[in-house]
């Protein structure tokens, strides 16, 4: 029942890790996102008063498309995540398996019931 207990627990806490932290960087990127439209808002805005050359207006563009990109491989990444927590729970038997590691440790199992209840 321990190497049970310790194979569900590693599992369960390196999938639903990368789920939490895959959360946390489209979190991050979105922040970026709206950093660099602001940015390249003032950028345009310096380039339509004269003020501004092309080249910034160029560069803050890049900025933006890059943090666009950014963005969407964290979604991408984070979607890959949950897949790989369900996948895990879909396996054939898997299911059975990990039900009586949780019902030998409470603990993962109400950390199974959060996850499954947040939605991720």
């Amino acid at each position: 029942m321990k190497t049970c207990k310790k194979s569900f627990g590693l599992k369960f806490q390196s999938l639903w890790l990368n789920v939490s932290e895959a959360k946390k960087r489209i979190a991050v990127q979105a922040t970026t996102v709206q950093s660099a439209e602001r940015s390249y808002a003032i950028t345009r805005s310096r380039r339509q008063q004269g003020i501004g050359s092309q080249l910034e207006l160029t560069d803050a563009e890049l900025s933006l498309n890059q943090a666009k990109v950014n963005y969407l491989q964290a979604v991408y990444d984070y979607l890959v995540a949950t897949a790989n927590l369900e996948k895990h729970w879909a396996e054939p038997g898997a299911w059975q398996k990990n039900a009586k590691c949780a019902l030998c440790h409470p603990k993962l199992q109400m950390s199974l019931s959060y996850a499954i209840m947040q939605g991720s």
